[in-house]
């Protein structure tokens, strides 16, 4: 390796090196516990607005239930749930 190789490499490494300080330099805290308490003590918004948000999102994305075509279907689908909660729910084990 020649020497202008040597210093390009050494001097893009050196670069690297103090670009890299220079972005960990940002990382020390930048408040204190002191600054921060006062401002988490208030409440951003209602709980009830909290609460309707997330009733809202969870019924967006829980699967609809399937309906069954006909009043027998619909018997025998409760049949077997009650079965399964008796047997695999509330007596299991």
């Amino acid at each position: 390796m020649n020497a202008s190789k040597w210093a390009r490499w050494f001097t893009v490494g050196l670069l690297a090196l103090v670009a890299q300080t220079g972005r960990f330099a940002n990382l020390a805290a930048q408040a204190g516990p002191e600054t921060v308490a006062p401002l988490l003590e208030k409440p951003v918004q209602s709980p009830a607005l909290t609460a309707y948000q997330l009733r809202r999102y969870m019924m967006q994305r829980a699967a609809k239930p399937v309906l069954p075509a006909s009043a027998e279907e619909w018997t025998r689908q409760a049949q077997a749930y009650r079965q399964h909660i008796l047997h695999d729910v509330a007596f299991h084990g």
